[in-house]
């Protein structure tokens, strides 16, 4: 073949190979590259001139370059023909690659190596999305398996005992004593009310999920709902022989939700009584750089330090073996989920047999043009 046939030959060759849209590549038996088309050079973001010579070690990272080098080196020894996922960092970016590589035997008995590549970064990120979705979608099953296991049970047992009592009322109300159809029916309402609080922690954690619950700043009087809180703790704290006090330090008033306020803090105070006995609880209130921290200290229990990152979780509760749970551990959840409507931050702290702190940062409000 003539000189000018080889020219022509190999000028038809470069067009047809530019012309295609996936990146294509030849490296000698050296590993060094001698020609790649002009998608794989857009790929790779070096010119042509640079990588003809050039092995993979001289533009890839090392863990990379191990990879392709590995299997070239099988295929231009074994002669098989590879495909395989190969992720390469390029201009500073990841992409994900299907790169078939096959052994090309010349007739001077050096062998070359042929690779043609696609990009299946798109198809890996949906992947990945897809694994996300199903991970997410997992977790929520989950969760309704447990919120449903918990409810069945918590919502039973105080129907049970309405139930029951009411039977008996109805049925022997002619033959029970005073004192004790007093008791019963002590029991009926003690047990409907239990049933009504669960019902009412299940309706507020679905509104604030879904929502639905929205803030209504106003200026709230610090010392007026101070004296309220202290009007609610100071009999629930006695009953469980419990001190109560509350200091309000070098601020006098706040902007926020009052109502979501009350109940964050009614919420901290009433799980900080749950938790003590014979012991103290107390409301602290001051002014920070930035905003109002309010916190409740408490000398109870206090929660283990492997549960301190999970306490906020639904359905989660600081218990040990000596300490038995009370309700469904809906409270926090619910506090928490108040707590992020206001723009705030809620954080414990906690020694086991010590006590118990909670913390309720609450930013000042962004100026209103």
């Amino acid at each position: 073949m003539s000189v000018e046939a080889t020219s022509v030959g190999q000028e038809l060759l470069r067009k047809i190979l530019d012309a295609l849209p996936s990146p294509v590549f030849v490296k000698d038996q050296d590993h060094r590259f001698v020609l790649m088309n002009r998608a794989g050079v857009d790929l790779v973001g070096v010119p042509l001139s640079k990588l003809v010579g050039k092995t993979d070690y001289d533009f890839f990272p090392k863990e990379e370059a191990d990879v392709f080098w590995k299997v070239d080196e099988t295929v231009l020894t074994e002669g098989t023909t590879v495909a395989q996922e190969e992720s390469l960092t390029a201009e500073g970016q990841a992409h994900w690659l299907l790169t078939t590589k096959s052994r090309c035997r010349l007739g001077d008995g050096n062998n070359l190596l042929v690779g043609v590549i696609q990009d299946i970064t798109h198809r890996k990120l949906y992947e990945e999305s897809l694994e996300q979705r199903w991970e997410e979608a997992l977790a929520a099953s989950q969760t309704k398996s447990l919120f449903l296991a918990k409810m069945s049970h918590e919502l039973r047992t105080p129907l049970n005992a309405i139930i029951g009592y009411g039977e008996i009322l109805r049925d022997d109300c002619h033959v029970i004593d005073p004192p004790q159809l007093q008791q019963d029916a002590e029991r009926v309402v003690r047990s409907a009310t239990q049933l009504l609080d669960l019902i009412n922690d299940i309706l507020d954690l679905a509104r604030i999920e879904s929502g639905r619950t929205v803030p209504r700043p106003t200026d709230i009087d610090l010392a007026c709902l101070l004296q309220d809180l202290d009007d609610i703790m100071v009999p629930l704290a006695a009953k469980r022989s419990n001190r109560y006090r509350a200091q309000l330090e070098c601020v006098d008033s706040i902007v926020s939700d009052e109502r979501m306020v009350r109940q964050i803090l009614i919420n901290l105070l009433a799980n900080a009584n749950k938790y003590t006995e014979n012991g103290e609880i107390e409301l602290r209130v001051h002014k920070i750089d930035d905003g109002v921290s309010l916190s409740v200290r408490d000398t109870g229990h206090g929660i283990p330090a492997h549960m301190l990152e999970s306490v906020f979780e639904p359905f989660v509760q600081a218990t040990s073996r000596t300490r038995p749970s009370h309700g469904v551990g809906l409270g926090l959840a619910i506090t928490q989920g108040l707590v992020s409507l206001l723009g705030g931050r809620l954080g414990v702290s906690s020694t086991v047999g010590v006590g118990s702190t909670f913390t309720l940062l609450l930013p000042d409000p962004e100026p209103v043009d």
